[in-house]
């Protein structure tokens, strides 16, 4: 999809979330998608972090010797 295209599904009226950008046909600000996007790859990275935190120490518990 291009650029263009996908500048048309964000439009901007005062009428609508107090002018702020929002995704055609929505109240959907384009502020909260990015907000929700960061959450999600803050949530994933967190979880691949300490995800292999407890997956060592469970390992460790499981086999004490290793």
């Amino acid at each position: 999809m291009k650029d263009q295209e996908l500048l048309e599904r964000i439009t901007v009226n005062p009428k609508v979330m107090v002018g702020k950008p929002v995704i055609r046909g929505t109240r959907l600000t384009v502020e909260y998608i990015l907000n929700l996007l960061a959450l999600f790859f803050n949530f994933c990275f967190t979880v691949a972090i300490k995800g292999k935190a407890i997956f060592y120490h469970l390992i460790h518990l499981i086999y004490p010797c290793s």
